[in-house]
């Protein structure tokens, strides 16, 4: 995989997922502060994660969801780093059955088909959106605040209520 094709499968996901409008994030808060809290507490343990290292993660973690879905996994292994690897699965553990095995019960009772295709991409149609919004968020607290910019906003907004530990939280959000 290219830099190019890595770098545009935010556009893709959004055409076929589409996107969270400005203020229409409420019915997706839960999923928001799962998979930022987990990035967060991850950034606290590993303080040289960086903004760019949140992005990175973000693109990955959307590479993987949609690999997952159409059944074929790309190779990422080139945009690896220790850092942005640490982000990415701390971001696939809120969401993600196949990341986080926890989460695979859960799913099989409100029937929820890991091996099926149409099953996936309707599960992972409200994760793929906050990722999309998710990464919009990084990339204007990053130019508002430099290179820990979004990690800075994070901290302060969403910090006191993100506990000082190592556990990485799930929710699942039914689409």
């Amino acid at each position: 995989m290219d830099n190019r094709k890595f770098n545009e499968i935010p556009r893709m996901l959004q055409r076929e997922h589409g996107r969270i409008p400005k203020g229409g994030e409420e019915p997706y808060t839960m999923l928001f502060f799962t998979m930022e809290g987990n990035a967060l507490k991850m950034h606290r343990r590993h303080f040289n994660t960086s903004d760019y290292d949140m992005i990175q993660a973000i693109l990955m973690a959307m590479h993987m969801v949609n690999g997952r879905i159409r059944g074929e996994m790309p190779d990422l292994s080139r945009f690896e780093t220790p850092e942005n690897v640490i982000l990415r699965d701390a971001l696939l553990m809120a969401f993600d059955p196949f990341t986080n095995p926890e989460i695979q019960p859960v799913l099989e009772s409100v029937d929820v088909k890991l091996d099926d295709a149409e099953s996936l991409k309707a599960f992972y149609h409200s994760p793929i959106m906050v990722l999309i919004r998710l990464l919009e968020s990084v990339k204007t607290w990053n130019e508002r605040g430099g290179t820990m910019g979004y990690f800075t906003f994070i901290e302060s907004s969403i910090g006191s209520h993100v506990p000082y530990d190592t556990k990485l939280d799930f929710t699942i959000m039914q689409s």
